[in-house]
């Protein structure tokens, strides 16, 4: 039995995701039509009354749908706060390919569907750069360091 009612809210989604927005007596008449067309009857309850999960779904068929938002790339604050930071070759040679690295791993796995992996990829991108961010600091420091001693031995 819940498999048929699956199957209905399905079909009827699918039919009202079809309709354009139209005046509420044509869409009731047309829904009486399709209630004896394919439900025998099923779906009013009477008086032009619906079972509520119908209700929900005809509300959710006809909401008018967002487009998806537009978010920035992975990466983007951390290469702009990179590129003000670091030295344009450290910039241009380590931290730049890291993120370009993730940035292909990242989209290769949305296009494949797989959305854990993405993130994990983003996580696993960002804790590299960070670690290439850290290795460049410490070595101009040891580069400092060294040039500290030469100038005192």
């Amino acid at each position: 039995m819940g498999d048929v009612n699956r199957n209905l809210d399905v079909r009827l989604k699918r039919t009202l995701m079809t309709l354009p927005i139209i005046q509420s007596k044509i869409f009731d008449a047309y829904l009486e039509k399709f209630d004896e067309a394919y439900f025998g009857g099923n779906l009013m309850l009477g008086d032009g009354e619906m079972h509520d999960r119908h209700l929900n779904l005809v509300a959710a068929a006809t909401k008018p749908s967002l487009p998806p938002a537009v978010s920035a790339p992975p990466g983007h604050l951390l290469l702009g706060c990179a590129d003000f930071v670091f030295p344009r070759r450290c910039f241009e040679e380590v931290l730049q390919p890291a993120v370009e690295d993730m940035r292909c791993e990242y989209n290769d796995a949305l296009v494949g569907g797989r959305t854990r992996k993405a993130m994990w990829v983003r996580v696993r991108g960002t804790w590299s750069f960070f670690y290439a961010a850290g290795l460049i600091v410490v070595g101009s420091f040891g580069k400092i360091f060294v040039r500290i001693v030469k100038l005192i031995g």
